[in-house]
């Protein structure tokens, strides 16, 4: 996602470095680690 669509602006770094969405992370974490490659996909063509 481009970072300027995003709602919450990034969500990865506290700092809002903007590295990531805040639909790939939040609190300094991703959201959903553990997950395969091939759930990662199909996770992110429902946004």
């Amino acid at each position: 996602m481009a970072l300027a669509n995003d709602p919450h602006k990034g969500g990865m770094n506290t700092d809002k470095s903007g590295l990531y969405c805040s639909f790939c992370g939040q609190n300094g974490r991703f959201k959903d680690e553990g997950i395969t490659l091939e759930e990662k996909i199909v996770e992110n063509i429902q946004i």
